[in-house]
């Protein structure tokens, strides 16, 4: 090959070769600008099934929610007004649950909320304490036994004054829905529980004045938030004798089907003790179904146990009874029923059901106030459920459930008392109730 031929390859050569990386970046950018396109688009098509989520969360809401105050389904359009534009640019599915959250925290009402969650959301409450706001801080009311609150050291009486280094008022204010038709009364409760109990991701560290001290308290529950929502191991239904002719039955969970033949076995055991004291503290519910039977052990005949109303248009229609069936030989003596702040749900129906079909006494402290049956829907797109608060519950003389006193309440020094102790005071003014 000459060299004026050799040249001209070589020239040739690279002349292809810029051409083929041209050719080759062009593709590149075209794929990278499809992807791009097909991004959007994705993100486009996600943020309007959230926001069709959204609205069907809405108006699930606005037509099945028991506990709207007056003027609240007016309030709750205006909430839509506010979270709607979040929905529509919900392009992930992380912002999608935050949004949908956000929308249920509106409502300020433990019984509402997802059935599932992220890293960084609020835990479920009340979590391991209960709380109320004071000038001063948070003031710890109640402290749920076996929590890592309670491991750590932290007693009823207790005033939070930080959370995390910041002001713990401030914190609940955080907290506070800023879109809500709830009164500000519900309002404080709900964001002081929900700023105590913190976010899944996030171990707490609280500034504390307790007594005449200030300790800092660590508080990592992490690996605790099944815990305080379950019995853990514990089984359904345990049974003791405190005290001489004193039967003690502790009901763990009514969610659990084979708790109620435990109950049954409980009862049999129990049938020639002068007292039976049933101990549904730190039970977070369940199912009527469970209950209902165990309630069947107190009654000789078909007794009316309870009352519930549920949604027409805006307002509640009419009550409707519910009844309790008698089962097997029905216990006569005297009944005492423990409950506490994180007696919940179904437990709160229970002690109420026992006062009316037993003339049980209720012992404790107030419970956690969930007043309803709960109603779920399914969201279309997303799958994701939902829960809220639908048939609200009352006694067969119309008090409602969520408005519940104990007959014999525990104060909150000798609840600190017994804690710094070792003690129980709940159960010891239930067995003093149960021999008098």
């Amino acid at each position: 090959m000459a060299e004026t031929d050799w040249a001209c390859s070589l020239e040739y050569c690279m002349l292809t070769r810029t051409a083929h990386w041209v050719l080759r970046a062009a593709a590149v950018c075209l794929i990278t600008a499809g992807s791009i396109t097909q991004t959007r688009a994705t993100a486009s098509v996600l943020a309007r099934d959230a926001a069709a989520d959204f609205d069907e969360a809405w108006h699930f809401i606005r037509d099945h929610y028991c506990f709207f105050p007056e003027h609240g389904i007016d309030a709750w359009r205006r909430t839509r007004d506010a979270l709607l534009p979040v929905a529509e640019r919900a392009s992930t599915l992380t912002a999608r649950i935050r949004v949908l959250e956000e929308l249920l925290d509106q409502l300020a009402d433990p019984h509402a909320h997802l059935r599932t969650n992220l890293a960084s959301s609020h835990r479920l409450v009340p979590h391991d304490v209960w709380g109320t706001r004071t000038p001063e801080g948070l003031r710890i009311d109640a402290v749920r036994a076996g929590s890592a609150a309670s491991r750590a050291g932290v007693l009823p009486g207790d005033i939070v004054l930080q959370i995390n280094g910041a002001p713990a008022l401030e914190v609940a204010d955080r907290w506070r829905p800023q879109h809500s038709p709830m009164d500000d009364r519900a309002l404080d409760s709900w964001s002081a529980l929900v700023g105590l109990a913190g976010t899944h991701d996030t171990p707490r560290v609280w500034r504390v004045r307790s007594g005449a001290m200030i300790r800092t308290i660590k508080i990592d529950t992490i690996d605790d938030d099944a815990g305080a929502h379950s019995s853990g191991a514990s089984p359904a239904v345990t049974v003791s004798e405190p005290a001489p002719g004193v039967g003690l039955i502790r009901v763990a969970s009514f969610a659990d089907p084979h708790a109620v033949e435990l109950f049954d076995a409980a009862v049999d055991r129990l049938a020639d003790a002068s007292a039976i004291i049933i101990d549904v503290r730190n039970n977070h519910g369940g199912d009527t179904a469970v209950a209902r039977p165990m309630m069947g052990r107190f009654v000789r005949v078909r007794t009316p146990y309870a009352k519930m109303r549920r949604r027409n248009g805006d307002g509640l229609g009419a009550p409707w009874t519910e009844y309790v069936e008698p089962r097997g030989r029905a216990y006569t003596g005297r009944v005492v029923i423990l409950v506490d702040r994180f007696s919940a749900s179904m437990a709160e129906g229970f002690a109420m059901g026992m006062r009316t079909i037993a003339h049980a006494s209720i012992v404790g402290t107030r419970m956690a106030g969930l007043g309803a049956a709960i109603g779920t829907t399914t969201l279309p797109n997303s799958k994701i459920t939902l829960q809220i608060s639908t048939e609200p519950v009352y006694t067969v003389d119309g008090q409602p459930r969520w408005e519940l006193a104990p007959d014999v309440e525990v104060p909150l020094d000798a609840l600190r008392r017994a804690q710094m102790t070792g003690g129980d005071a709940i159960l010891d003014a239930g067995l003093h109730e149960a021999l008098r």
